[in-house]
């Protein structure tokens, strides 16, 4: 049973996103730009853009934990929210923030960078990587009080490399394995998903790692990509963000999580309805500030 689920995953996991993994110039960090969009531009995604809002309300919004918080209400990221100024609401720049599903930040990404003195070759560097991501999944999972079985490691027909923890919460819709359930997205699972990796020079802002090269992924280029997703019935109740949220604090300071918009699912079961990425367990959103005249 366990071979279809990640046939299954695996399917899933082959999305194709066109680029080119070789021309990708060193990253340096843009004062002018938010930190979410470095990161994203630094692991290879173009196709995104900050969002201009009130210099005011971007301050009350990154000194409050109105919108940190998991258990913030979504419903007011569309909305404008009590105390903002007048006519205020994230949710008149979503529009630009929705993709066609070829752009490369229609769907979710693992930007990665790791110290080239982690691995001696490309490959020695995939099965550090993975060791490395699955030993911060398990960490974030135990942190964030979810059972689970795994990780089970496979590797595809295509070379992909694929770790698979099955989530086990039947409170919560999260069926523990049964032969008698079949088909696509009847469990819940978190798998994390590497292709090849590329050596490049260490983005800007990570000069402190000590090494002039990292083995980066591409995300704009599926064939070097990396994915860590959350997977569930359709009818299920699992929060999908405290578990990414809680992943990425376990992730080391050269990983980050790009979640795409309506991707992720809150406590609620409310999807996010932008952009935005996970580093270091904070959440950073493609918002400037703009200084009303």
């Amino acid at each position: 049973m366990l071979q279809k689920i990640y046939k299954t995953l695996s399917t899933v996991a082959l999305l194709a996103l066109a680029g080119c993994a070789t021309t990708t110039p060193t990253a340096q960090y843009d004062a002018q730009a938010s930190k979410a969009l470095n990161l994203v531009r630094a692991g290879g995604i173009k196709q995104i853009e900050d969002q201009k809002v009130n210099a005011t309300d971007y301050q009350r919004l990154t000194n409050n934990t109105i919108i940190a918080d998991a258990g913030w209400t979504w419903t007011n990221y569309v909305n404008p929210t009590q105390g903002f100024s007048s006519g205020f609401g994230l949710g008149l720049g979503i529009a630009t923030m929705l993709f066609k599903p070829t752009a490369d930040s229609a769907d979710s990404r693992l930007l990665v960078w790791m110290p080239s003195t982690l691995a001696k070759s490309k490959e020695e560097a995939r099965i550090t990587l993975r060791d490395i991501a699955t030993a911060a999944i398990s960490k974030g999972l135990d942190k964030a009080q979810i059972k689970f079985v795994g990780p089970t490691n496979m590797e595809s027909k295509r070379g992909e490399i694929l770790s698979v923890f099955m989530i086990q919460a039947p409170e919560i819709g999260c069926p523990i394995e049964d032969p008698s359930i079949k088909g696509k997205g009847q469990y819940c699972a978190v798998v994390f998903a590497l292709n090849k990796l590329v050596q490049r020079p260490t983005p800007g802002f990570l000069k402190n790692l000590g090494t002039d090269t990292v083995y980066a992924s591409v995300a704009g280029d599926f064939d070097y990509s990396s994915r860590l997703f959350v997977t569930q019935p359709k009818d299920a109740r699992l929060n999908e963000l405290q578990i990414y949220q809680s992943i990425s604090q376990s992730l080391p300071e050269w990983m980050a999580l790009y979640l795409a918009p309506e991707k992720v699912q809150d406590q609620n079961g409310v999807k996010v309805p932008a952009p935005f990425v996970l580093y270091q367990g904070e959440m950073n959103w493609f918002l400037k500030p703009v200084v009303n005249k």
